[in-house]
């Protein structure tokens, strides 16, 4: 075979001492189509080699030119195997035809005692010296019906090879063949997917709540006071992602002890990563607008899964982010905390999908700041503190520029059908919901009371449907209890919901709303 890196060498270009690596380990470094999974049917010290290798790609021309010449080989090499193999399929004669007829034949024979059809697979001769009278088939029939399972045997050979090599020459596995070279893998304690049923409107509040040691996904209904667990994660660190813009759907991951796995509420699952992160950020997750593909962020890469084709791969570009928190128009926005001169801040960033370019939308002075995506992507609005330390939400446009402030509330609880934000807060001893116009910063009570003798209402403790039909508010009592409390803001009714075991959970992360029945 020719020597892939010949060209490359030649003249007076220096070489690289990694460049035969790179050639070796050509189809795990094509970003394109070789995810995070198959590095662990790799030895440690390769996994560790590759790892570092598509770092140094990016710097040394050598090398990115070592791969291109590798994968044009590789490339020919397999569309001449591939052709090789159509060729050979085209040319052998199709057995179907006389596996028919001999199927067919043999069901018009007569049924034979199952002593004498036992016996017929001994030798003729051995039958004959036992004198056994029992007539045997003719020779010639016997042999055509073997010749016939002798071309379906090598049709189907022939037509499995094809299908192996042209797997291989791609280098795509599903999930679950990927899993199944995973070292250890926990296949088999991986929960169960919950029956779904589904309703046309957003009905239905999801929590993840921990009773007793273990961790269970609950919907809740609130208009009906009807709830379900949907199923136990089977992890004690089981941390949710977001639910599906369709409301049908969620992602939720957990690390058991030596990978990150993400889970899919339909059943999916990805095992992504040999490890944890640390305090520098945890692995999450965000849904693409059509809910179609999955992209999450690992400490060093980005993997974009396709979900229908169960598609897995590694993108070629890299960010430094603390979180993924949307997708939009073709570009992912994530948070970034720097410690800088003036202390720590987070910056919100965007990576265009298109050209891997990312740009600071905007700083914030929080460690832990918010941030939010108006639903028609026009606007971002992020907590931040002023230079006396009061902390406000700010504003600014998609492509950023300038920022003001927008309110001096602390968080929000999201957008009505208009696209107009929500607020909480306490006037004169009450809890009401206030949208703030965008552009006026005229405010409008929308609720007075959201939850009645509440003490305190958190921002997290609070639900308010998309299109802002329903909301569902945890209240927080002096006594140390909890209610919880829904209101129609179509009508304008309040009442609290009956739900014993929320109001004595563990602890409970509410995950927002969705469209699947209790």
């Amino acid at each position: 075979m020719k020597n892939r890196m010949s060209d490359a060498q030649d003249g007076d270009t220096p070489s690289c001492p990694w460049s035969k690596d790179c050639e070796r380990l050509a189809d795990v470094l094509d970003g394109e189509w070789i995810s995070e999974l198959e590095i662990a049917s790799y030895n440690d010290d390769d996994a560790r080699l590759i790892r570092w290798l598509r770092t140094h790609i990016s710097n040394c021309s050598i090398c990115r030119e070592t791969l291109m010449q590798t994968r044009q080989a590789l490339a020919s090499e397999r569309s001449m195997l591939r052709e090789y193999l159509q060729f050979a399929e085209a040319h052998t004669p199709s057995a179907t035809a006389s596996i028919m007829d001999a199927l067919r034949k043999e069901a018009r024979d007569p049924a034979t005692p199952a002593i004498v059809a036992q016996s017929s697979r001994i030798p003729e001769r051995g039958a004959s010296r036992a004198g056994s009278n029992t007539p045997s088939r003719p020779v010639t029939k016997r042999s055509t019906r073997e010749g016939g399972w002798v071309l379906a045997l090598v049709a189907a050979l022939i037509v499995l090879s094809f299908g192996f090599l042209s797997n291989a020459a791609w280098k795509h596995l599903t999930p679950t063949q990927t899993t199944q070279t995973m070292r250890k893998t926990q296949t088999a304690s991986l929960p169960a997917p919950p029956r779904l049923n589904f309703t046309t409107d957003w009905s239905s509040v999801v929590a993840f709540e921990t009773q007793k040691g273990q961790q269970d996904i609950d919907v809740f209904d609130p208009i009906r006071s009807v709830q379900r667990t949907l199923l136990t994660t089977h992890c004690d660190d089981a941390r949710p992602d977001a639910i599906a813009h369709s409301g049908k759907n969620l992602l939720y991951h957990c690390y058991d002890g030596q990978s990150t796995i993400f889970h899919l509420l339909t059943g999916q699952s990805y095992r992504l990563e040999a490890g944890k992160r640390g305090d520098g950020g945890d692995y999450n997750a965000v849904w693409s607008t059509d809910d179609s593909m999955l992209f999450i962020a690992l400490p060093d890469s980005l993997v974009r899964i396709d979900i229908a084709q169960s598609k897995i791969e590694r993108l070629a570009y890299t960010i430094q982010a603390q979180r993924l928190l949307f997708y939009y128009d073709d570009a992912l926005y994530f948070s970034y905390s720097n410690d800088g001169s003036q202390g720590t801040e987070t910056q919100l960033k965007r990576l265009n999908l298109k050209n891997g370019s990312q740009e600071i939308l905007a700083h914030s002075s929080l460690s832990g700041a918010q941030f939010w995506l108006r639903p028609d992507g026009q606007m971002f609005y992020y907590t931040s503190a002023d230079a006396n330390g009061q902390v406000g939400i700010y504003a600014i446009g998609r492509d950023g520029g300038n920022t003001y402030l927008f309110s001096q509330d602390e968080a929000l609880v999201g957008f009505d059908a208009y696209n107009v934000p929500m607020v909480v807060r306490n006037v004169q001893e009450t809890w009401q919901l206030i949208s703030i116009d965008s552009v006026s910063q005229e405010e409008q009570t929308r609720v007075v009371d959201i939850a009645p003798g509440a003490e305190k209402v958190s921002a997290q403790d609070v639900l308010l449907s998309p299109y802002s039909r329903y909301l569902v508010v945890m209240g927080q009592y002096l006594d140390g209890s909890q209610r919880l409390w829904f209101t129609d803001l179509a009508t304008g009714q309040t009442h609290d919901v009956n739900t014993n075991r929320i109001a004595t959970r563990t602890y409970t992360f509410w995950l927002g709303w969705s469209k699947i029945q209790p």
